[in-house]
């Protein structure tokens, strides 16, 4: 069955982390392949919807956005949000009661605002690539006076990081269980824990674009290199895992492909998507 909608993480899967920023131009021209046999592309990433848009804008590339884990949908790089599932207010206390009495580094992120527990400037990249960028109407705030005005306006994501390596984030994870039973957590790094709201995920936010696409899952590709794109691995009626991701998403996907580094992206939609063979791309 011919593919239809690709979905693509950023951070490890579509980004090499490599010292050229942005989507590489290998990935980009992969993209652009893509959408002119008829494919729609999707950026899909823990990312603010308009933090991922500014890399899509910078590429010169018009594609939807999956932010915030699958807790937004953006039709087009920093175009208005048409889905949008936030955590229940009562929960969203309960986790960020935690996450202040832990001490550690963590973040609120909303689908138009993100609150830090930490306001310094060269922590900006760990909270994304363009936060607060010209040309994006997302508002940053600090300090408890703020706190209510996230909360009303919804938080979709919260972000706790150990800076200082000391272990308590497993112990921290199962506190934040114990408070918020359902909630959904995952880690896009190896020293952070994100955590969603409970029916939130890449998958389900994935499923939900397709159906407004009219594109039945079948003719959907997800690629993916964490723990919080194996819900989109799994939606998806074909999966990619990267040649560097982690030991559950290899699980969870039926090929895998190069290493980020190697344009792994690149290799698997123009294999598997477009019919052009390629070295690298090979069943699980």
């Amino acid at each position: 069955m011919a593919i239809r909608l690709i979905a693509t993480d950023m951070d490890g899967t579509l980004l090499t982390g490599l010292a050229t920023y942005g989507i590489p131009p290998e990935n980009a021209a992969a993209i652009r392949e893509a959408q002119a046999a008829g494919i729609v592309v999707a950026l899909a990433s823990g990312r603010m919807s308009d933090d991922a848009g500014f890399y899509a804008i910078d590429a010169g590339l018009s594609m939807p956005v999956i932010g915030l884990n699958g807790g937004t949908i953006a039709m087009e790089p920093l175009g208005s949000i048409f889905y949008s599932q936030p955590m229940n207010i009562s929960e969203a206390r309960k986790l960020t009661a935690l996450a202040l009495e832990s001490g550690m580094l963590f973040a609120l992120f909303g689908a138009k605002r993100l609150w830090v527990s930490r306001e310094e400037r060269q922590l900006d990249h760990i909270w994304g690539g363009y936060i607060g960028r010209d040309g994006s109407d997302t508002q940053i705030t600090a300090g408890s006076e703020t706190l209510e005005a996230m909360f009303a306006e919804g938080v979709h994501k919260l972000v706790i990081i150990d800076e200082q390596e000391t272990g308590r984030l497993p112990a921290l994870r199962e506190r934040c269980l114990a408070a918020v039973p359902d909630c959904s957590i995952t880690s896009s790094w190896y020293n952070n824990i994100e955590i969603n709201p409970h029916g939130v995920d890449k998958g389900k936010a994935l499923s939900a674009l397709a159906a407004h696409l009219d594109i039945p899952m079948e003719e959907v590709m997800a690629l993916g290199d964490n723990d919080n794109d194996i819900a989109m691995l799994d939606a998806a009626g074909l999966s990619v895992a990267m040649g560097n991701a982690s030991p559950a998403a290899r699980k969870a996907s039926d090929y895998i492909t190069l290493s980020c580094e190697a344009f792994g992206f690149a290799a698997a939609v123009r294999a598997l998507a477009l019919g052009i063979p390629q070295d690298g791309v090979v069943p699980v």
